[in-house]
């Protein structure tokens, strides 16, 4: 099976619940068609680099999936037919491609993110705690000098 990535704009006007709505029909989509669902992620609300259909801002939305031809062809129709879309695009990022390494591939990847993205937090707690630590050194050290 090959790897698709589409990214779709959803207009801004529409309610979460509906984004997520959609969302759900497109998955279906591609697991109705023997397709399988690596990542998805709504990436929320942005301001567009340019006006589409008078929009200035859009609910993006990405799906990664494997499939064959005939995913994409239908997702792309589903896509095409909606009002609700504003803009989509699909690109083919592998070639046989087998659905549960890469979704493994992935779960990795995302708990590497997510301690990454738990460190610095975690060391701005530490120097926070430094500073503080310096900060009544110092004044102990001042209040012995002036005493």
């Amino acid at each position: 099976m090959r790897e698709y990535e589409t990214t779709f704009i959803v207009r801004a006007e529409l309610s979460d619940d509906a984004v997520r709505q959609l969302s759900d029909r497109i998955k279906s989509v591609i697991e109705r068609h023997n397709g399988a669902v690596l990542d998805f992620q709504i990436m929320g609300r942005q301001n567009l680099a340019y006006r589409i259909e008078k929009q200035a801002k859009g609910n993006y939305v990405f799906i990664d999936y494997t499939g064959d031809t005939a995913v994409v062809a239908e997702v792309e129709r589903t896509l095409r037919l909606d009002e609700g879309i504003l803009k989509f695009l699909t690109v083919k990022t592998g070639e046989n491609v087998d659905a549960k390494v890469r979704l493994e591939e992935i779960r990795v990847r995302k708990e590497k993110l997510a301690e990454a993205m738990a460190a610095p937090a975690v060391a701005a707690e530490a120097a926070s705690k430094s500073e503080e630590a310096t900060e009544e050194v110092t004044e102990a050290i001042e209040e012995n000098a002036n005493a």
